[in-house]
């Protein structure tokens, strides 16, 4: 991919404005014309019964194929997007160019737009539009979604090239751009089957109790959230009252967690979900019962959730060191421990005892018996 690069640096300079090939402009939707571009109208259309059509342009070549994906608010038509094109045209390889829903040639309203939904179109590009495992070149925005494209279908990825990815910058700022990462969709058969007994295993009365834990734990100016699973999830998923809550549970100045921010960044609040659950293995808690951070922030498994927070509880409980607030009968206590320890002498004693299960000597004698080979004698 290093002659990709090259070829994409010479390409953009060769098409920049000049003479009357400013006639042939690209149009990038919110954006004005920019000249010098090459401007291919042939396209196709993927159609999908629940969302907008997708226009593409594919060129057919060997695998591993490459898949450009393009910055925010641009299309397909873009330089890079021409460019790397015509390199995987001189080397046999397949491309695929295209458009995100209400961008370029595609359907849709931009306004409408979100990155959970574009996330879906290149989904959807890699499963209905190639074959095998794909290079990915993402370009700004691009870059975000290939990442999350590997996550999400990693058997269809070869390789991951970001140009100028912008995942900082589009995290920072997601609010206007809505990231929507845990929207699916709809789940049928066995995988709903599966969801659905994942959910029915979330405790109603539970919640409740941990609820008025964790305010009571990490302070009375604490926010009740409404009842309900989603309201719990939505209560806890940024991570903030769970550092919260560990910290409560150390004397004051050996907190785990130095700093605790209110983020609406995603990436924040799963790190600091992350942080808690480190700290809570440190506490005590068993690696089986502790919950993965998409289980939470995506409302995965908040069965799993609740499972932790009471193992954290009844930690605290058994502890007694003073930093558990609320009533101890929320959470039971664990069985402790009780060593002792033997003499020597004692020890010695023990090895000329027979253990019951062995059976016992005691009364036996040889009285009635009778010499080898002779039968007994019945009197």
């Amino acid at each position: 991919m290093a002659g990709a690069a090259r070829v994409l640096w010479r390409e953009s300079r060769r098409r920049r404005c000049w003479g009357p090939e400013a006639a042939r402009a690209t149009a990038l939707v919110g954006f004005p014309q920019l000249p010098g571009c090459r401007h291919k109208s042939s396209h196709s259309f993927l159609s999908r019964p629940d969302n907008p059509n997708l226009a593409y342009h594919k060129l057919k070549g060997k695998n591993p194929g490459v898949v450009f994906l393009s910055g925010f608010l641009s299309n397909m038509n873009g330089n890079k997007a021409l460019a790397l094109e015509d390199f995987c045209k001189s080397v046999g390889h397949a491309f695929v160019r295209f458009d995100y829903r209400g961008c370029g040639s595609s359907e849709g309203d931009v306004k409408e737009c979100t990155l959970g939904k574009w996330r879906k179109d290149v989904l959807s590009v890699l499963d209905e539009l190639t074959q095998g495992p794909q290079i990915l070149v993402g370009s700004s925005l691009g870059g975000w979604l290939m990442l999350h494209a590997a996550i999400a279908r990693p058997e269809k990825v070869a390789a991951l090239v970001g140009v100028a990815a912008a995942a900082d910058y589009l995290v920072s700022t997601y609010q206007q751009l809505p990231v929507e990462m845990a929207n699916r969709g709809p789940s049928y058969g066995l995988s709903r089957e599966v969801q659905e007994k994942i959910e029915q295993k979330y405790d109603t009365e539970l919640e409740s109790r941990l609820v008025d834990w964790i305010i009571i734990q990490c302070g009375e100016n604490t926010e009740h959230p409404p009842p309900g699973r989603q309201h719990f999830q939505k209560w806890l998923m940024d991570g903030t009252l769970l550092c919260k809550l560990i910290n409560s549970l150390h004397p004051k100045g050996k907190e785990p967690i130095p700093k605790i921010t209110e983020s609406k960044m995603a990436f924040k609040q799963m790190e600091q979900i992350s942080q808690f659950l480190k700290a809570a293995e440190i506490y005590g808690i068993r690696t089986t019962d502790i919950f993965q951070t998409v289980d939470l922030w995506e409302g995965k498994d908040m069965a799993a959730v609740q499972r932790t927070l009471m193992a954290l509880g009844s930690e605290a409980v058994t502890r007694d060191d003073g930093c558990y607030r609320g009533d101890p009968a929320w959470f039971h206590r664990k069985a402790q421990k009780n060593r002792r320890g033997f003499s020597e002498e004692q020890l010695r004693q023990g090895q000329n005892v027979i253990g019951l299960q062995m059976g016992s000597n005691k009364g036996a004698s040889q009285s009635g018996m009778t010499g080898y080979g002779m039968p007994r004698q019945i009197i």
